[in-house]
């Protein structure tokens, strides 16, 4: 036999059963192109020169190792339906005097035919759509671009090499699985029924555990960093719990159905019963992978969307001016040159904007002490651990200690209260019980404000709620409430007198405002104001540790957020992508598997209104099975998921629900419509079986 004869062949053989290997090439050409894309988007992110590209190329470099390892497997999971289609035609042909080796050759060049055409059209279309996709990129993270035609050499290496690999690692499978299997089984592979399968104990009693174990995990995760360090050992019990309810549930589910025989001896539920009871072992796997991508989905889309969606406020809340300054005090602070200090702060920044030919305007400014309190039977006590460890929202309570004289001067309203008295604000009602204001050791009589004032909340604080807002009365008040802050933070960590960082670690002075008139960047303005304030005496007093600019900041974080939600949404093409193939698939095999069945039904008298019908029932049965399991593995994630948000600064709990309901509507639609096509492929096998 020459080679032309192996090419003639494998190309007629991929013709005569396109309806298998169309979706097997479009699959591979898919991936082939999603592949390439993420390797292009990171050479093109790296050569753009953009601000923060370092940054926005490791996030994308990340998820392409995940889509390489789907790539895998969603080959692996094709190739293995093609295969057993073809099982039959490869023992007719060794039946015919073709020997094993033949057959190698031949499923050769029918890898390689599928392999040139996957990677030619995958990485043609890669670098066609890539240019789109850096356009939608850009959009994501708020930039401009021009659309230029690129075509990284580094990307074309990688792909070609990638799956120039895992096609071979499919060729050697089925080389394998040809040769361990014997002719008469490769020719009578169709027609072996199953057998009717058991209930599994073993593999139910380990699924109902390792489900029980994830969602036990999932809801006691109490801290952000806990939330992150569980939830992957939480979700391989999920997986591995879902896997064996699946397997062993889905049987005992069917057997019951059975013995209802109000239900079972209908012709529809008669035959959907017990065609899927027979062949669960198989359905059981593809459902359960069914279930556990449209998870994969929904958390990925939803949860990136949220955290992108949350940028624009949580900068707001952070930044109520175009421009902020912060200073902070030093041990040798004396109260009388506050009003001093902060001024020549004013003078020096004013001066310097006046240089550049701008104007400061619209000012806030204020000396605070932010701090968290956590709430117990004797009250509050202050929190000094790591918020990543300890953060509770329902028993937090965030605390902005303000002077009077700075909200005086800021709005032009007198407070009207005695010189010893504290005004404060609570976000909800309940918080302060009394007329006492008392945090920890600190404590003073208050009066309650009827509206609360303009202040910033930083973000490591936006994640709590509850706030409660004081005006001391002078600077000699605030200095006493840090001198016992810096107490319980020597007693917190187990220090002696002095060695904590002092009272002045917790007060600082911030200033925002907004400026007419051009304004060079942030750091080139901070550096050249620190300069300028080294040579001030009030630098005695006081240190300027930071100068942000609004819009810079949004800029950045629109970069990372942004990159994060395409990121998202990209790995989501691709779980939904092997969905679909799942559930396509599926549909086929079955189809071929159940014709032989419908045309025995229908000469005995089953009308092509009762065959879809049993189709329809089918569906009702159990393919709508997985998206109700993985509604409930949402629904239990729920609470993790929200814990992780704030890891990304994402704390609105709304914002969160929204994100999710909509990803799961959207995903329900779509798993619906895929449903409706392919259910329509498999009536379209077993009708024309005759």
């Amino acid at each position: 036999m020459n080679k032309g004869f192996y090419l003639k062949m494998a190309w007629g053989n991929i013709r005569k059963n396109r309806n298998i290997y169309l979706p097997y090439l479009l699959a591979a050409s898919v991936m082939t192109a999603l592949f390439y894309i993420q390797g292009s988007l990171c050479d093109m992110v790296d050569i753009s020169g953009m601000k923060g590209k370092r940054m926005m190329s490791s996030l994308l470099g990340i998820s392409t190792p995940i889509t390489g390892i789907f790539s895998l497997v969603i080959l692996f999971y094709v190739n293995s339906f093609v295969m057993k289609q073809r099982k039959k035609e490869f023992g007719l042909y060794n039946v015919l005097g073709m020997e094993k080796r033949h057959l190698v050759r031949l499923m050769s060049v029918e890898i390689l035919l599928v392999a040139v055409f996957s990677l030619v059209f995958g990485i043609s279309g890669g670098a066609l759509f890539s240019q789109l996709f850096f356009l939608i990129f850009y959009k994501m993270i708020r930039m401009e671009a021009d659309l230029t035609m690129v075509i990284p050499r580094g990307a074309v290496t990688e792909t070609l090499t990638l799956f120039g690999i895992l096609f071979c690692l499919v060729l050697l499978y089925d080389i394998v699985a040809v040769i361990r299997t014997r002719p008469v089984e490769l020719l009578k592979s169709e027609s072996q029924g199953e057998r009717e399968p058991k209930v599994h104990g073993l593999a139910a009693l380990i699924g109902v555990a390792a489900l029980t174990g994830g969602y036990v995990i999932a809801q006691k995760v109490e801290s952000p960093m806990e939330a992150m360090l569980w939830f992957f050992a939480a979700a391989l019990l999920v997986i591995i719990g879902t896997y064996g309810l699946f397997m062993a549930g889905s049987i005992a589910l069917l057997k019951w159905m059975k013995k209802r025989e109000c239900f079972y001896y209908r012709p529809s539920s008669f035959i959907s019963v017990s065609g899927m009871l027979y062949r669960m072992k198989q359905n059981a796997a593809g459902l359960a992978g069914i279930c556990i991508l449209s998870t994969m989905v929904m958390v990925t889309i939803g949860a990136s969307l949220c955290i992108f969606s949350g940028v624009g406020e949580g900068v707001r809340e952070e930044y109520p001016r175009e421009y902020f300054l912060q200073m902070h005090y030093s041990e040798d602070l004396k109260p009388e040159t506050y009003q001093d200090t902060t001024s020549d702060v004013k003078k020096l920044v004013e001066a310097q904007m006046e240089e550049n030919g701008s104007r400061v305007e619209n000012m806030l400014s204020y000396t605070r002490c932010n701090m968290v309190y956590r709430k117990g039977k004797d009250g509050y006590e202050a929190e000094m651990g790591d918020l990543a460890d300890t953060n509770d929202y329902e028993n937090l309570v965030y605390v902005q200690y303000l002077l009077r004289e700075d909200y005086e001067a800021n709005t032009g309203k007198k407070t009207e209260i005695p010189d010893d008295v504290a005004a404060f604000y609570e976000s909800e009602e309940g918080l302060i019980p009394g007329e006492t204001l008392l945090f920890g050791d600190y404590s003073i009589k208050g009066k309650r404000l009827e509206e609360p004032v303009e202040t910033a909340v930083a973000s490591r604080y936006s994640g709590i709620k509850k706030r409660v807002q004081v005006l001391l009365p002078g600077i000699e008040e605030m200095e006493k409430l840090t001198e016992s802050l810096g107490k319980n933070f020597e007693t917190y960590y187990g220090l002696e007198e002095g060695e904590g960082p002092g009272a002045m670690y917790f007060l600082g002075w911030n200033w925002y405002f907004d400026i007419s008139g051009k304004q060079e960047p942030a750091e080139e303005f901070l550096e050249k104001l620190r300069s300028s304030w080294e040579t001030e005496k009030a630098s005695e007093w006081a240190y300027i540790s930071t100068f942000q600019n609004r819009t810079e900041e949004e800029e950045y974080l629109f970069q990372e957020y942004g990159t994060i939600l395409f990121i998202g949404f990209f790995l989501g093409m691709i779980f939904l992508l092997a969905t679909v193939l799942i559930i396509y698939y599926k549909q086929v095999t079955e189809g071929y598997d159940d014709r032989k069945r419908f045309v025995i039904m229908q000469d005995i008298g089953l009308s092509q209104a009762e065959v879809k019908k049993t189709i329809r029932t089918q569906v009702l049965l159990v393919f709508f099975l997985p998206l109700g399991a993985a509604g409930l593995h949402m629904a239990m994630a729920f609470k993790v998921l929200v814990k992780m948000m704030a890891l990304f600064s994402a704390y609105n709990i709304k914002l969160f629900s929204l994100c999710i309901g909509l990803t799961v509507a959207v995903f329900a639609l779509v798993y619906f419509l895929v449903y409706t096509v392919t259910a329509r492929i498999y009536y379209k096998i077993v009708s024309n079986a005759r």
